[in-house]
């Protein structure tokens, strides 16, 4: 999805006919009622406040490309 850059993803699959569990399509559902709303640059900010990003970007500038595997 690298291509969409901070424009809205179309959704790839057609729900009514997706191959997800009920309970893989109810935490799908969960996770879009919380952070749908929410627009990229918004999402990652909230990302990069994340231990995980902070531990992997260690020693990176902000806007260096950084290709450390996040645990």
């Amino acid at each position: 999805y690298k291509e969409y850059k901070y424009s809205p993803i179309s959704c790839p699959i057609d729900l009514q006919t997706n191959k997800f569990s009920k309970e893989e399509m109810f935490i799908l559902e969960g996770v879009w009622k919380v952070y749908g709303k929410y627009g990229a640059k918004y999402l990652e900010k909230m990302t990069h406040k994340e231990y995980p990003w902070i531990s992997a970007r260690k020693g990176y500038e902000e806007a260096a490309t950084c290709n450390i595997p996040i645990d």
